[in-house]
């Protein structure tokens, strides 16, 4: 028999799932719940929530830290490799190619969705964010923050 504190934790495991999946089916089978992950391509998978066992928060959390961890790196390469095309490596430390190659390459693929070009596959990605970047620092060339 299910409690409402169970069918809250349960309500608080689809919320999760619904965040990491996007669109889900599921239902309820006596005391379990059952959830279908449909809104990522290749992410299908049936998940099983039993009642006192919730789905483990602690691995949400460190999957979202890697994800700020990618992403500063990945910001910190793309930043580097644009200013190595704008010329501008000398002046730019290592804080300056994150914050430029994050917001670059955010620049970068809304100037691509703008013009609607398609940014799939993942050289056309790196090529479209470094690009961003490149932008950005000319950008911040013209008004005067490089020289």
């Amino acid at each position: 028999m299910t409690t409402s504190t169970d069918r809250g934790a349960a309500f608080e495991a689809f919320i999760l799932e619904h965040e990491y999946c996007g669109d889900l089916d599921g239902g309820v089978d006596g005391d379990r719940v059952w959830m279908t992950c449909t809104g990522r391509p290749g992410r299908s998978s049936r998940m099983r929530w039993v009642p006192g066992n919730p789905k483990d928060l602690r691995t949400k959390i460190e999957e979202e830290s890697m994800y700020w961890i990618v992403t500063l790196i990945v910001g910190g390469v793309v930043g580097w490799l644009g200013s190595i095309l704008m010329k501008t490596n000398a002046q730019m430390g290592i804080i300056a190619n994150i914050v430029v190659g994050i917001i670059g390459s955010s620049l970068g693929f809304w100037l691509a969705g703008v013009l609607g070009l398609s940014t799939g596959g993942p050289i056309v990605g790196w090529i479209v964010a470094v690009l961003g970047a490149a932008l950005l620092i000319f950008i911040l060339k013209a008004v005067g923050i490089f020289t």
